[in-house]
């Protein structure tokens, strides 16, 4: 049983905060049973409920990624006032394999025929199509497209990509596509004798042309 509420009791250090009327809002431990278990396990509760605004967070989160309005629904950026200038982009990316496997792709030991220069063209071929698997990346059409293979050591196989182009948008998608679909295309033609391979990273080492200009990877 509670005694009768006197003035510099628990009821004058919370009041309700005035919200039984508006609709998705229930006030829960406001009665005076759950006020002074509140205040013996030493809680306050707040006068005021606080809450964040989700078209806030969406309005400063779309203003810094160019692949979103104001509204937050996706778009192609319009880069028709951009200036056509040189675009360069490299990357690279890693493909690890049991000994016997990378030896057997060296050795062009693989049933399925030359590893790499299957993974070649397939890499080569992929930059042309980038714009069909990305969805909000621009056709481009390239100048140049190559693809370089280094056996590291007894179990990995770096790839590195370069493309280029004239144009108003960058060919990062593009150089990074390359790696891509590169390593899966050697996964596809080993995979029959080491389900172990292992892909990455692949990443960006260098850009340049357009407003942001050059950009490198540290080492």
């Amino acid at each position: 049983m509670h005694g009768p509420q006197t003035q510099g009791t628990n009821a004058d250090l919370f009041r309700p905060c005035e919200m039984h009327d508006r609709p998705g809002v229930r006030m829960i431990g406001t009665g005076p049973d759950d006020i002074d278990r509140h205040h013996s396990a030493d809680i306050r509760l707040p006068l005021q409920p606080t809450m964040t605004s989700s078209a806030d967070i969406r309005s400063e989160t779309v203003t810094e990624l160019t692949h979103f309005d104001e509204t937050g629904a996706s778009r192609m950026v319009d880069v028709g006032g951009k200036p056509v200038t040189h675009r360069r982009a490299r990357a690279e990316g890693f493909v690890r394999t049991q000994p016997e496997t990378l030896r057997r792709i060296q050795q062009h030991e693989i049933g399925k025929g030359d590893v790499i220069e299957v993974a070649r063209l397939a890499g080569i071929m992929a930059t042309k199509r980038t714009d069909e698997l990305i969805p909000l990346c621009h056709s481009l059409g390239l100048d140049h497209a190559s693809i370089q293979f280094e056996f590291v050591d007894d179990t990995t196989l770096r790839i590195e990509s370069e493309v280029s182009n004239r144009g108003r948008t960058g060919v990062e998608m593009e150089a990074l596509m390359a790696i891509s679909i590169a390593a899966l295309t050697l996964y596809d033609m080993c995979k029959a004798i080491d389900r172990s391979i292992e892909i990455g990273p692949i990443r960006l080492l260098e850009k340049e042309g357009g407003q942001s200009g050059h950009w490198q990877r540290e080492a």
